[in-house]
């Protein structure tokens, strides 16, 4: 019997570790079809036994790109002549494919990037050896694909509201001075939080915050 998987399930490459030398490449047996490994780049698991790394070895890796659960809580307080407001959402249960090419966008993470001698001397790798073009490494495997369910303070919003007495002076039957922000807090389980896990996908931006202020008038 076939596996069933839901809509949406990703799929890629699972990862065994890096690749540390040209010799370590020939000593491994394995065959690469399209881009051939450099040291640094992703040694793959070889799932059927061929030795040869292809389609045959792609496995299902996380959850799928629709959310299993989606939600969101919104509640708002006056108390005299302030008012409070706020929204959560978020999504459980989902992953996506992340990746930001060296080619083109530089991330903290490209900092941290394999080389022989960070690698020699035991230093911590974020990433694999970089290239001017695209690389073994840049095949769709689990490296990649993460876990982007997510909880954010999507909106809260302050207001005040002049006693009548006041705003009867100025010929106004309400006056109400607010602020707001948006996007102002997410907890997420991204390796790295310089992208927004809301817009996830190749070449995502960091999350966006935005403050307002302003006043509503009632003549």
């Amino acid at each position: 019997m076939l596996p069933v998987y839901p809509i949406g399930q990703n799929f890629g490459y699972l990862i065994d570790r890096y690749f540390t030398s040209q010799q370590d490449i020939t000593d491994s047996g394995l065959s690469y079809t399209g881009r051939a490994p450099r040291p640094g780049d992703f040694k793959y698991k070889d799932l059927n036994g061929d030795h040869i790394i292809d389609e045959k070895d792609v496995a299902p890796i996380g959850y799928s790109i629709v959310p299993q659960y989606t939600f969101g809580a919104g509640f708002s307080v006056n108390f005299k002549n302030f008012d409070f407001s706020a929204l959560f959402q978020g999504v459980a249960k989902v992953s996506n494919y992340i990746s930001s090419s060296e080619i083109n966008d530089f991330r903290k993470r490209h900092l941290n990037a394999w080389t022989a001698e960070r690698a020699a001397s035991g230093a911590k790798i974020e990433y694999p050896a970089l290239s001017t073009s695209l690389s073994s490494s840049n095949r769709q495997n689990e490296f990649y694909i993460e876990d982007t369910g997510f909880i954010r303070l999507k909106n809260v919003e302050v207001g005040f509201t002049l006693p009548s007495t006041l705003s009867n002076k100025i010929g106004a039957k309400s006056l109400r001075f607010y602020v707001n922000g948006f996007n102002l807090i997410t907890w997420d389980k991204l390796k790295n939080k310089d992208i927004d896990p809301e817009l996830s996908g190749i070449n995502a931006y960091p999350v966006y915050r935005v403050f307002n202020g302003g006043i509503n008038v009632i003549f």
